[in-house]
Parts: C-alpha cells; sequence; structure tokens
C-alpha cells in the first residue's frame, strides 16, 4: 500500500496498468469485506485526479497510450472504488456503444461495458446477451462481439452467474471462448465458488471443451 501511495503522482501508463492490476488483486483476493470501504476511498484518492486530467473524450489525434490510460484509470475508479459517478456515466456509454459501436473509444468501450455489468440486474443481462448474440449473427467483427461476451462474466448476482454457467454447456458461448470464460469467473469472487462447482459436476462436458493444456 505503501508503495501504491508512492506512485500516486506517477503518469506513465505502464505503471499505471501496473497499480491498477494491483488494486484489482486486492479486492478480488485479499481485502475483507469490512475493510473494502477503506480500499474503495484509497483507490479514489490515488486516480481521481488522473481522471479529471484525462477526461472521458480524448481529442482527434490524442496518442494511444493516452488512451489506454484513461481506460485503465476508469477500470480502478469503476471497479474496485464503485465510484458512483464513474458507474452512471458508462451507463451512458453503453447506450451510445450499442447504437453507434465506432462512436466510443475502442479502449473504453469493453471497460464501460463492463463496469456497466456489476451490479446489473436480469434485464440487463438479457440485454447483452441479446446485443451478443445479435451480432455473432450479423457477422460483426469479433470485438464488437465479444465486449457483451466478456462483459457477461461481470454480473455478480448468482442467479446471473448460474446462466452464464449454463451457456457454456448449450453452445451460446462458442467453444474457443469456453477456457477465457472459466478463467476469469474464477479469479472473480462473486463467481469463482459457484465456478468451480460447476467445473467439478461437468468435468467430463468440460474436458473437451478446453482441451487437456486448458
Amino acid at each position: 500500500m505503501e508503495v501504491l501511495q508512492a506512485f500516486q503522482q506517477n503518469r506513465d501508463p505502464m505503471v499505471v496498468r501496473a497499480m491498477v492490476g494491483h488494486l484489482r488483486y486486492l479486492s478480488e483476493h485479499l481485502v475483507s469485506e469490512s475493510a473494502r470501504p477503506r480500499l474503495q476511498r484509497f483507490t479514489q484518492w490515488l486516480f481521481e485526479d488522473q481522471l479529471k486530467e484525462l477526461g472521458w473524450y480524448g481529442p482527434e489525434g490524442e496518442p494511444p497510450e493516452i488512451a489506454v490510460r484513461r481506460a485503465v484509470v476508469i477500470t480502478a475508479l469503476g471497479e474496485v472504488a464503485e465510484d458512483p459517478g464513474v458507474l452512471r456515466q458508462t451507463t451512458r456509454l453503453v447506450m451510445q456503444e450499442e447504437h453507434m459501436p465506432g462512436s466510443v473509444d475502442p479502449n473504453l468501450a469493453p471497460v464501460a461495458i463492463r463496469l456497466s455489468a456489476l451490479k446489473g440486474a436480469p434485464r440487463l443481462f438479457r440485454r447483452y446477451t441479446q446485443i451478443y448474440l445479435d451480432r455473432k449473427h450479423s457477422g460483426d467483427p469479433p470485438e464488437l462481439q465479444n465486449r457483451y461476451l466478456a462483459a457477461l462474466t461481470a454480473f455478480e448476482q448468482p442467479s446471473l452467474i448460474k446462466r452464464v454457467l449454463k451457456f457454456l454447456k448449450d453452445g451460446t458461448i462458442p467453444q474457443e471462448q469456453v477456457r477465457t470464460i472459466l478463467c476469469t469467473m474464477l479469479a472473480r469472487r462473486h463467481s469463482q465458488l459457484l465456478t468451480w462447482t460447476f467445473i467439478q459436476r461437468n468435468w467430463p462436458t468440460i474436458t473437451p471443451l478446453v482441451g487437456i493444456m486448458g
């Protein structure tokens, strides 16, 4: 924590990405629920000035590393700090992306879609699923399809986690994505126990899908 604090003024994209990676690990695997508000405040303090400097939209011709840093900072503030203002703005970006996918920076679009899913209800889950299927059937580029497919792993309600796991068996999730989806869900505190139980119960079905190395 002292090392993270020492880098609060650092603006190097690789350093910022490393900081956020450590914070996400703390949030998912180490912090107790009673201490979570303190981690949230600490994360807010670390990155709120950066978001004020960067804004949500960069100028035309902005260096790619700045766009990447913006997306990483917003990830920290939305996922770890659970900043209400950030989460409201990501919801607006998702509505924009749904109707005009190319109008949202490609670094930020998948982040906004994932963050909006965190506290999402079944209605939003159904919407994400339908957008993914529509884009898949329309032959849209994989990066546009996978924005919503990957975000299904971010929903926190147990009933929705179980629906994603069901998708792994019924073919809704393509075979080449099964391993990625399972690894993501095993790494998240809300879904890891349900996912591990699912793997144990469905081992003969899962093994051929992910391959022996998987």
